[in-house]
């Protein structure tokens, strides 16, 4: 597979905040520990030397019931967390219907290629990829649909509360749409019966043999040793605070923050239920039920059922680093941007900071799209040009005709110019009228050029619309390919698309990779 490499600026496609962080502007520093690079993991591992020994058991043993129904069990890599000199590079993601978009498998492979490197330049320590499986999060409508050769596919359900506990029955009839183009997924769907183990099973058929591991946070054990935190935030609303303070701190910097959070960034959890906890005159009430509790009665529920209580966005980024000996957190852009505006939060509990890893992203041209593109001239760098422009360029490229009238237009201007001087010896009042008419000529060559334009447009029809077909292909819905399309688009065609994909990366290069075939 060839490639080439572009900065992040050329593709017009990221916010002003990421290219900061990838510039290293100095504005944001005092938001994140440090930058992403080999040698920053040497003091990142020695913030997290401290890491409870009693939590690295309790990752051993939760991961170990975890994987307990799943044959080829990560073993090895489960046991290696029980050791010190053991450290995780995660990223996190929603329970996408077949993954959803391309990116989840961008996210996964960072990380695996990240503890890679690692693995290399610090031999006497192990590094474990880990994808957080969101399971908690309640927004079926980001999750139910996804993108497959031009086709939607969604799944339709009634169902409530934490994704990760939805039944999977109800997706039979897409399976049966795809038949065997379900693949790994079909399998993973029709084996198990919640969406969390379903997913964690088809991530674990994909990369598990490359060392990932997936993990389910939403377990009582895990929950117990978060209560500490958990009991602040109702208590004090800790992190309201500081992310207050972050926030305005980050906005003065010339940046908009990209979450708000609440008064308690907390929701209550059970079955079919996800809902947000308020303080409300001295009482904690669950919104949209009969639920609640003074505050000696929620902490005393919180002990007896710390399962129950969900960090939202705010919160989740410190849970995940109070029970994981984690080195850098993988994100993409919007991701990157809210993790900035946290540290206040990390820093209010002496909580490690992670080191924020921006994950891979790419545009793949797929040989027949590769063939059309060359066929009107142009080269894969240029899929990322104005529309326009590129419009403009596949006329000049197949024109006879030179349709510009800019010369046309200098001689009209230098004919009427010649007279000025004539007009002011003899009547200077109406040099006005001399402006008028020269701004009367110039416009209207400036709209026969582009009834000229318009009626070569007419002409080369077809190959205009194949330059908009194929925009269309890449950029589905104006946005990136890998925001949309599935990985079926790529790998029912060419299966080893994920392996060749994964040689190509460079995690710490920080670049936009354009790949075809």
């Amino acid at each position: 597979m060839q490639h080439q490499r572009i900065p992040f600026q050329n593709t017009k496609q990221f916010s002003g905040i990421f290219l900061d962080y990838i510039a290293q502007k100095t504005v944001l520093e005092p938001f994140y520990s440090h930058f992403p690079t080999v040698a920053n993991v040497i003091p990142s591992m020695a913030a997290r030397e401290q890491f409870p020994i009693e939590v690295r058991q309790l990752l051993v043993s939760e991961l170990h019931k975890q994987y307990a129904s799943l044959a080829a069990a990560p073993t090895v890599q489960i046991e290696l967390l029980a050791q010190k000199n053991t450290y995780t590079v995660c990223t996190g993601h929603q329970l996408n219907l077949f993954s959803g978009p391309l990116f989840f498998h961008y996210k996964i492979q960072t990380v695996i290629k990240t503890c890679q490197i690692l693995q290399k330049a610090y031999p006497d320590c192990h590094f474990i990829p880990i994808y957080w499986l969101a399971s908690e999060d309640h927004d079926f409508e980001e999750i139910k649909s996804f993108h497959l050769f031009g086709q939607t596919y969604t799944w339709e359900s009634t169902q409530k509360g934490a994704t990760g506990a939805y039944h999977t029955a109800t997706i039979e009839p897409i399976l049966s749409a795809l038949g065997e183009k379900a693949g790994v997924f079909g399998q993973a769907y029709a084996q198990h019966s919640t969406l969390a183990e379903a997913t964690t099973a088809y991530t674990h058929a994909l990369y598990g043999a490359q060392g990932l591991l997936v993990l389910d946070a939403n377990r009582a054990a895990f929950k117990a040793v978060f209560a500490n935190t958990l009991a602040l935030e109702l208590k004090e609303q800790f992190s309201a605070k500081a992310l207050a303070q972050s926030s305005k701190e980050l906005e003065k910097a010339g940046y908009e923050a990209q979450v708000k959070g609440r008064e308690i960034n907390l929701f209550y959890m059970s079955e079919g239920v996800r809902e947000r906890i308020v303080l409300e005159q001295g009482r904690y009430n669950v919104l949209n039920t009969n639920l609640s509790f003074s505050e000696t009665e929620i902490l005393e529920h919180l002990k007896a059922f710390p399962e129950r209580f969900s960090p939202n966005v705010v919160l989740r980024t410190v849970y995940q680093e109070s029970i994981l000996p984690n080195l850098a957190y993988c994100g993409g852009p919007g991701e990157i941007a809210y993790w900035l505006q946290f540290k206040a939060v990390f820093d209010a509990l002496k909580l490690p900071f992670p080191i924020l890893l921006p994950r891979q992203f790419a545009l793949y041209l797929s040989p027949s799209i590769k063939e059309r593109w060359q066929k009107l001239g142009f080269e894969p760098l240029a899929v990322f040009e104005d529309a326009k422009l590129l419009k403009e360029q596949l006329l000049k490229n197949i024109t006879t005709n030179d349709l510009s009238l800019e010369e046309e237009a200098k001689t009209i201007e230098a004919v009427l110019e010649a007279s000025r001087e004539k007009i002011e010896k003899t009547d200077a009042s109406l040099l006005g009228v001399l402006e008028a008419e020269k701004n009367k000529f110039l416009k209207a060559l400036e709209n026969l050029e582009k009834r000229l334009k318009k009626s070569e447009e007419q002409k080369h029809g077809v190959s205009l619309k194949q330059l908009e077909q194929v925009l269309a292909k890449l950029f589905p819905n104006g946005s990136l390919q890998e925001r949309h399309n599935n990985i079926l688009n790529i790998t029912l065609n060419k299966p080893s698309y994920l392996k060749e994909f994964y040689e190509l990366l460079e995690p710490f290069e920080f670049q936009f990779l354009i790949l075809w075939d």
